[in-house]
């Protein structure tokens, strides 16, 4: 920088003080020499813009030799004057606090930074002020308060003896400024209903006169106020939801609304609580844990005393030709999809008389074990039937004297990899590795790879900074690890329930660089072989839509309760929810008790026996299979689903009883809309559809 020398600033402040001089002359002055930062040149600095801010008369000063006496002899502290001199502030003070702001707005610590700006902006020195409004107005804007940011600017600006490179870099930030503020603007007006919105600011504020008629207006002011009173631009957004859960935004200060569009959504942040289409997720995201290790331990629980297995028990179960299946839990006593292909699997097994027998984790867990332990206890059944209570150690001395014929494994979660590497490594070369591609629990300890329990990840590497802020990534790399050592044995064989499964998982075994299985092959849970079609008259009772299975997030139950809360589409049909558990949400909708531990068709009967027209299947992630989908065509009913629902897309496609929706809300609320007497009438719904269940595992025993 320029640096003044001690004798020219002098008689620059001498010829200042005795010529008659316009403001203008001033602070052109001010703003040439302003900028030099240095400390030599501030009493002329201070001078300046005391008389700018005073707005006084200026006149020749020429005749004031006191003033003249005091700036020639470089001490200012005893004018007293504090209309004329700029004495009331150190220079050499408020330097250092200002030079520290700059450097925690650098680092980004905008919140140490803005209390020193705000205190500085205070100061008599125009100099000193103007530089806090510019770093002041510059924090605002990297935490996207651009309203304020921007008023900021404009207040600097106004002051008309601001530093010429302060006005110079103040206008700059203001384009980029207001460039951001157009993206704002783009991005989120198009969400807020002005009348939706106008409505909370009166409840909020009753005597408010503000009258905000388009949406371009109703997101400044939540911008700069709303979102501070809880205004929530959208019923599906809730401004205090997302404060509170979020406490970094929240200490920011800057628009949720903006964040969770911008960044937020595809972080897996919650955009609202109760009563939206995300209730059951904020509940999951207020129980998080730190990472799934410690929710592992809070899955621990205190066993019930069960019959426990000799060695000669065991042997005894396994001295018939048997297959081996491992899942994670009971199949005969839990209800799911996975638990049904295992029980048609069994029956398949015992058709061509060979036994079927099973083990699954006495201690449930989230994740498989990434430590062998030897003495973890098993639950065993054979046929269905719970036999008691073994360890993997005496398994393993039990297998290596009545080998297996083959190693079915549905699900690992509660077991270590590196058990059943050891079991297998008790029978002969040939026996045959078969694991079954339900989930994609092989690339990541989130078996449906939402990150975070809410939005799709597609499985990234290992090393993707996506995993860093993931409630699975502690756990993924182990996860993989262990996973990979098992299906990277010569005997393992992948079987996927569908093409679309096979598509994601191969995807996401690249970008994770695993080795691709050889050995795969596909085989479908259930097959349709032809259907009749039949039109259906809606004069005497309203069309039924119906949510089929257990009320998670994951399986669109979020979205079936916001259409049910819609004021628009409650009344045009009737609401149904099938399954063996339900969730508490209205006494309007009716609930079918649905068990298939009660009868392998129990999903079948009840859509045909409740006359669902639409089953609603919106799974948040790509369904490997979704035996519901297959099932509610079969009870007669037309499946809506959307694009990213894997199997139940590509299963939609393929049938005049599918309908593929975008992955959107306001979509799916359009097509039911849309739903006139004319529409449901050119529709047609399946009856007498003839089907048939794969053998699963058996098909590929002789």
């Amino acid at each position: 920088m320029k640096v003044l020398e001690q004798e020219t600033l002098m008689d620059l402040r001498i010829d200042i003080l005795r010529e008659p001089m316009i403001l203008d002359h001033w602070r052109k002055l001010y703003r040439n020499y302003s900028d030099t930062r240095d400390a030599r040149a501030t009493d002329l600095a201070n001078i300046v813009s005391r008389l700018s801010r005073a707005e006084i008369d200026l006149k020749p000063l020429g005749a004031n030799p006191y003033l003249i006496d005091i700036l020639t002899s470089g001490d200012s502290k005893h004018i007293q004057n504090e209309d004329i001199s700029g004495a009331a502030d150190d220079q050499s003070d408020l330097e250092p606090e200002l030079e520290e702001a700059h450097r925690l707005c650098d680092s980004g610590d905008f919140i140490k930074a803005k209390r020193i700006l705000v205190k500085l902006v205070k100061s008599k020195q125009m100099h000193i002020s103007s530089w806090a409004q510019y770093f002041l107005g510059k924090c605002l804007y990297d935490q996207y308060q651009l309203v304020a940011a921007l008023s900021t600017c404009q207040n600097l600006l106004s002051a008309e003896a601001a530093p010429f490179d302060v006005v110079a870099r103040a206008q700059e930030l203001m384009r980029s400024i207001q460039d951001g503020l157009n993206y704002q603007v783009e991005t989120c007006s198009s969400h807020i209903k002005p009348s939706f919105y106008h409505k909370q600011l009166l409840k909020m504020r009753p005597l408010t006169t503000i009258l905000l008629e388009t949406s371009y207006e109703c997101y400044l002011h939540y911008q700069r106020v709303g979102f501070r009173l809880g205004i929530n631009p959208t019923p599906w957004f809730e401004t205090r939801t997302y404060l509170k859960n979020n406490q970094d935004i929240s200490h920011a200060g800057c628009c949720p609304f903006f964040h969770y569009l911008a960044a937020g959504q595809k972080e897996g942040r919650i955009a609202a609580d109760h009563g939206s289409r995300f209730s059951s997720q904020v509940r999951n995201q207020a129980s998080l844990t730190k990472d799934l290790y410690e929710e592992a331990r809070g899955w621990l629980k205190t066993l019930e005393c069960d019959k426990q297995l000799s060695d000669d028990e065991l042997a005894k179960l396994l001295e018939t030709p048997y297959v081996l299946s491992i899942s994670h839990d009971s199949y005969y006593s839990s209800p799911g999809g996975i638990q049904l292909c295992i029980q048609r699997e069994q029956l398949c097994f015992e058709k061509k008389g060979i036994q079927y027998v099973h083990i699954y984790p006495r201690q449930p867990s989230p994740m498989p074990l990434h430590e062998r332990n030897p003495y973890s206890e098993i639950v065993v059944s054979r046929n269905g039937v719970k036999q008691g209570i073994s360890t993997m150690h005496s398994f393993w001395h039990a297998i290596s004297c009545y080998p297996s014929e083959a190693f079915v494994i549905h699900s690992l979660l509660g077991i270590s990899p590196e058990d059943i590497v050891l079991l297998i490594s008790q029978c002969p070369a040939n026996v045959r590795l078969l694991y079954w591609m339900h989930d994609y629990s092989a690339l990541c300890s989130s078996y449906q790879l939402l990150r975070n329990k809410v939005s799709f990840c597609g499985a990234p590497s290992l090393d993707s900074k996506q995993c860093t802020y993931c409630f699975f990534g502690n756990s993924r790399i182990g996860n993989v690890r262990g996973l990979s050592m098992l299906l990277g044995l010569p005997q393992a064989e992948v079987i996927f329930p569908s093409h679309a499964a096979l598509t994601v998982w191969r995807n996401g075994a690249d970008a994770s660089s695993l080795m691709f299985p050889t050995k795969y092959s596909v085989i479908n849970h259930i097959c349709l072989n032809r259907s009749e079609s039949i039109s259906r008259d809606y004069e005497k009772r309203l069309p039924r839509i119906g949510y089929l299975g257990h009320p998670t997030y994951a399986k669109g139950w979020d979205t079936f309760e916001s259409l049910i809360r819609d004021p628009e589409l409650f009344n045009r049909f009737d609401w149904f929810h099938l399954g063996a558990t339900t969730a508490s949400l209205s006494a309007d909708i009716e609930f079918v008790d649905v068990n298939i531990s009660d009868s392998l068709d129990a999903m079948i009967r009840g859509v045909r026996d409740a006359e669902i027209d639409f089953a609603l299947i919106w799974p948040q992630w790509p369904e490997t299979f979704c035996l519901t989908a297959y099932e509610a065509v079969i009870g007669g009913a037309n499946i809506i689903t959307n694009v990213d629902s894997g199997n139940v897309a590509a299963f939609a496609a393929s049938i005049p009883y599918g309908h593929v929706l975008k992955n959107d809300y306001s979509t799916l609320k359009s097509f039911l809309l849309d739903l006139t007497s004319e529409m449901l009438l050119a529709l047609s719904f399946p009856y007498q559809v003839e089907y048939e269940y794969s053998q699963m595992t058996a098909e590929m025993f002789q």
